[in-house]
Order: structure tokens, then C-alpha cells, then sequence
């Protein structure tokens, strides 16, 4: 793995992020707090409704119809000083300072993501010219380079094609050729390979991995694909209902998850290691309505594990490994009634 130092490019402390809705106040994110090194690839896991892309745009303040709480410390390169990114109007020019220069995301779907009537080319040169002062021509010249970066071939013809023109990964490659166009020290990537055939999902985790490797960047992956996760991260955090329940390095995550809802997820999903006519156990239920959560543990009321305890909610638990567990299984004196269902 990427070699990091020891104080984090970014730390998030107890970030909570409420809407106001008709039927009333809603947690989207409950208190996650977690770090990131430079070179580090995290992995953020979980159900459709957890948090995950809530919690990946707050960073960048992007949820701005919703009222944002705790801390979000962004250390950037050559200062030795934090930033507070939630202290800043998110309509702020400080903020637009940092968006897409510094800490830059790669979204979910590239066609809504684009503007159709502008050519990619435009769009990339927008970026730079927002963040750097170089002349135009200089920009178009870095376009053509970054297109060719991210291994799109042809690129100083391409980069006048309309996003219409470009299949589906061509117009990732496009997207994350913005994201780097201003050299960000962290990227956010949401579900950056949903829709692609499996070839281009390969070719786009390849990418993304050497770019964060030979830049040095902080990577921070949104992905509800547990092989994504296995070929990318160093670190996992898995959310459920808005809330972190467990904190991992990868290796931990995949022989030996404590958390009873990480090891529903592994069991649920084919994954490299699955055995041959390995029946798949699929987590009973869904995920609940965020107005109608249950008290006390979120996962309880879909829990193989559940106890009388678990109407309370768990603490959080630090053990070996550098693991974190929010779970009642793990407190002093349960450790020995501790039921896995990893198997």
C-alpha cells in the first residue's frame, strides 16, 4: 500500500448532517467521525439510504439544504495549519475556493453530470481557468493532457466531442479528467464505476489507483460493491442508518469482520474468495425508513445476534488490529457470547 504520514489530509469529528422534512427532522448522518492520509484509499460500504453519499458531499459542503454539525478538518499541503470546513458559508467564495482544487469528487453518473450543449474540452478548461491563472490556450493544452492521463484515446480530437458523442466510460474518464485537472489533493469518488460493463469498471479502478498512487493523493470511495472495495482500499468504514458500526483496514474487514451487519453484507455477496456452490445468506429485511428507526442499536431488528441490550445504543468498541466496532458483542464481559455469522 501507499506509504502515509502520520497527521491526517483530512479528519471528520462526529459529522451530523439533519433535513427538515414533512413528516419531520431526519439523521442522514449520525456522529461519523474518521481520518484520511495522503495515498490513502478509504472505502465508505453499505445499503442504498446508510449515508454514504450524504456523508461524501458534506465534505465538500454540497448538501446545502440541510443543517450540518460537528467538525470536518481539512490540513491542506505545505500549511500547518487546519480548516473547518463546516464553519464556511457554503455558498462562500472560500469554500468554491477549495471545490474541485483542493478536495475535487467524481459523481455518481457522468451524463447528469455534464453539461450536454458545452464539448468536454470546454467544461475541463472552465475548471482549470476557475482555479489557476494560466492563459486559455494553456488550459486547452493541460484538457488535451489530462484526457490523455486518464487514457482517452485520441484525445486532442476527443477533447471537442459533446458528451453525448463518448460512451459511458469515456465520459468517466472525461469526469475524472476535471476532478484531477487542478492536481486536488483529496478525490471523492461516488460510485465512480455503476453502469460500466465490467471491463471498463476494471480499467477505471486501475486508473484511479495509479493516479492516486503517483500523485499521492487521498482517495475516499463511495461503493456499495464489496469487490471494489477489495482491490482499492486500505481502510474500510461501514455505515448503516447514518451511523459508522465498523472501522477497518481492509484485510480485517474480509477475514475477519466483527460487526454483525459487515458480516451480512460479505455473506450476501459473491466475492473472489466465495467457494464454488457457496449458498449466498442474504440480510433479512431492509433498511429502515430513517422516521421509523428502531431505538437503541439501528441494525437490531435485522440482527442474527440480537440481545435485550441492544435496545440501547452500542458503544463504540476499539480492538486489536486497529479495528472499531459499534456493538454490544464487544463490551466487557459479552466478548465470550460474541455470535459470528461469518461462515
Amino acid at each position: 500500500m501507499q506509504q502515509t504520514t502520520s497527521y491526517p489530509l483530512l479528519k471528520v469529528q462526529d459529522l451530523r448532517v439533519t433535513f427538515n422534512t414533512l413528516g419531520g427532522k431526519v439523521s442522514a448522518v449520525d456522529g461519523i467521525s474518521f481520518s484520511l492520509q495522503r495515498g490513502q484509499c478509504l472505502c465508505i460500504v453499505g445499503e442504498s439510504g446508510c449515508g454514504k453519499s450524504v456523508t461524501a458531499r458534506s465534505i465538500l459542503r454540497l448538501v446545502q439544504s440541510a443543517h450540518t454539525e460537528g467538525r470536518i478538518l481539512f490540513s491542506p499541503q505545505g500549511s500547518e495549519s487546519t480548516i473547518d470546513l463546516v464553519t464556511m458559508d457554503a455558498k462562500g467564495r472560500e469554500i468554491q475556493a477549495i471545490r474541485g482544487n483542493d478536495i475535487a469528487m467524481i459523481f455518481q453518473e457522468p451524463m447528469t453530470s455534464l453539461t450536454p450543449v458545452y464539448t468536454v474540452g470546454e467544461q475541463i478548461v472552465e475548471t482549470i481557468l476557475r482555479h489557476q491563472r494560466i492563459s486559455k490556450a494553456a488550459a486547452w493544452e493541460r484538457a488535451v493532457e489530462l484526457l490523455q492521463l486518464v487514457g482517452l484515446p485520441d484525445s486532442r480530437r476527443r477533447v471537442h466531442d459533446y458528451p453525448h458523442q463518448m460512451s459511458g466510460g469515456m465520459r468517466q474518464r472525461v469526469m475524472i479528467a476535471m476532478a484531477l485537472s487542478c492536481q486536488p489533493q483529496i478525490l471523492i469518488a461516488d460510485e465512480p464505476t455503476t453502469a460500466l460493463d465490467v471491463t471498463v469498471q476494471a480499467q477505471i479502478l486501475r486508473l484511479l489507483d495509479r493516479l492516486r498512487r503517483e500523485l499521492n493523493m487521498g482517495l475516499i470511495m463511495i461503493t456499495h460493491d464489496l469487490a471494489v472495495v477489495s482491490k482499492m482500499a486500505d481502510e474500510v468504514l461501514v455505515m448503516y442508518l447514518g451511523q459508522a458500526v465498523e472501522q477497518t483496514p481492509v484485510r480485517q474487514f474480509f477475514e475477519n469482520p466483527r460487526h454483525p451487519y459487515s458480516q451480512g453484507l460479505l455473506n450476501s455477496m459473491v466475492l473472489p474468495q466465495t467457494k464454488p456452490k457457496q449458498a449466498l445468506i442474504p440480510i433479512p429485511g431492509s433498511v429502515p425508513n430513517p422516521l421509523d428507526r428502531p431505538t437503541g442499536c439501528r441494525f437490531s431488528n435485522r440482527c442474527p445476534a440480537v440481545h435485550d441490550r441492544c435496545q440501547m445504543p452500542p458503544p463504540v468498541v476499539e480492538l486489536p488490529d486497529n479495528q472499531k466496532v459499534a456493538c454490544w458483542l464487544y463490551t466487557e464481559g459479552a466478548a465470550s457470547n460474541a455470535v459470528s455469522t461469518n461462515e
